[in-house]
């Protein structure tokens, strides 16, 4: 928050808001939703027919933009990853510089909550090639 107050004195308050920037409905009824979170993207995770809350706070950096100005895209995928651990897949600027462009996947992580593939992201120097 101590981010956006300094971003309200250059530009306005909306932007200090929370934006949804990514709904994308997964095969167990859930909802990964990614937000700005006033310039520090974050992800709920919801109950897909009552909305209950589920899982939140966690980072959504790289996942959707800092600013609700910029555009990005995601889409989740099931199935097709190794071992099919499903995961969300993400373009977006991920600083509030707009020169940090990047495709991006988060770890994949087992039903047990271990880490079986590190992320994958493109390179800072040249966003056309993942690292």
């Amino acid at each position: 928050m101590l981010l956006c107050s300094v971003i309200v004195m250059r530009f306005q308050e909306l932007k200090c808001q929370n934006h949804i920037r990514v709904i994308a409905p997964k095969s167990d009824g859930t909802l990964y939703i990614c937000g700005t979170n006033a310039f520090s993207p974050s992800v709920t995770i919801l109950q897909g027919d009552s909305f209950a809350l589920l899982d939140r706070d966690i980072s959504g950096a790289g996942i959707c933009p800092v600013d609700p100005n910029d555009n990005g895209t995601a889409v989740w995928v099931e199935y097709g990853n190794p071992k099919n651990l499903p995961s969300i897949y993400s373009a977006a600027i991920a600083d509030q510089t707009q020169s940090y462009r990047i495709i991006y996947r988060p770890a994949l992580i087992d039903s047990r909550g271990e880490v079986k593939y590190s992320l994958l992201r493109s390179m800072f120097i040249n966003p056309k090639w993942l690292n």
